[in-house]
């Protein structure tokens, strides 16, 4: 989703959807939301940013907001080829469909899927630093199992 606002300007147009394999009807109904959060904003009379699109710190900002929200919902790639979720202990795969499919050490889901393996949908890659700096009290050491995740959780803290 990185990129200048002249993609998404092109998204909001059923061609340029059609040609970046994004649902039309999703962009319009973010479009929505994005207008609905404005008018809130604007009744409660609080200053509104629109985010700088070019800034190389956008898609890291916009990551680490989504960790603060869903930072239960974190798993850590093991050595035996899946992940961990992080604080549950289950083991679970990256869906085939997902976008990320490479062996990335820490990811942040928001679905995970039973089907004949547990899988997690809608991935991302994050930074450890971020989990343990925006909920310390979840991510504590020994609230871990002895594994990977623990050793990694004890390496960002030190």
């Amino acid at each position: 989703m990185c990129g200048c606002y002249e993609f998404f300007k092109s998204c909001f147009q059923r061609d340029g959807c059609y040609s970046n394999f994004i649902n039309s009807r999703v962009m319009i109904n973010a479009e929505n939301v994005r207008n609905q959060l404005l008018r809130i904003m604007k009744c409660l009379q609080q200053s509104t940013n629109s985010p700088n699109f070019i800034s190389s710190t956008y898609c890291q900002s916009t990551k680490k907001a989504l960790t603060a929200g869903f930072f239960m919902q974190v798993a850590h790639f093991e050595k035996i080829y899946h992940y961990i979720i992080a604080g549950g202990g289950q083991a679970v795969y990256i869906l085939l469909s997902s976008c990320v499919q490479t062996n990335t050490t820490w990811v942040m889901y928001n679905e995970l899927v039973l089907m004949n393996k547990h899988f997690i949908r809608t991935v991302t890659e994050i930074v450890p630093e971020w989990i343990v700096e925006l909920a310390p009290q979840y991510y504590h050491p020994e609230s871990f199992p002895e594994g990977e995740a623990r050793t990694a959780i004890d390496q960002v803290i030190k």
